[in-house]
């Protein structure tokens, strides 16, 4: 849906050994981790839900179990999904060092969440002392 947010839906079990009563949604960028790592979120009797607070430009794995009043199914097979690029987040380590009496260098690293390619940047400043 966005940078940070992803819509996940799925189809009831073909054969779900007693009544639905609720799916439990696991997402994680590192699909090596053990299950018990992974995020979760639980859904009531419902195949739709909404994961939201994820990085932008990031690869998630997907997986979603069933319940019934027994207990958990199987985990379903993994599904992954690439959240849209966003935004940059905001460069950081910004360093000034004067040239001379009216200029300025300036140095910063790159911001974190930047996806492809940066186009360039702004740069705003305050010459109130002048």
């Amino acid at each position: 849906m966005s940078s940070s947010t992803m819509v996940i839906q799925w189809d009831e079990p073909e054969m779900p050994n007693g009544q639905v009563t609720g799916y439990k949604v696991y997402y994680t960028v590192n699909p090596s981790l053990q299950m018990a790592s992974w995020e979760s979120q639980m859904v009531d009797n419902n195949q739709l839900t909404t994961i939201s607070d994820l990085t932008p430009h990031t690869i998630y794995t997907i997986r979603v179990q069933a319940f019934t009043s027994v207990g958990p199914g199987p985990l379903s097979a993994p599904v992954q999904v690439k959240t849209q690029q966003g935004v940059p987040s905001q460069p950081s380590n910004l360093h000034a060092t004067d040239i001379g009496e009216t200029s300025v260098s300036l140095k910063w690293s790159k911001p974190s969440h930047s996806g492809e390619n940066i186009v360039s940047y702004e740069l705003y400043w305050n010459d109130t002392y002048a």
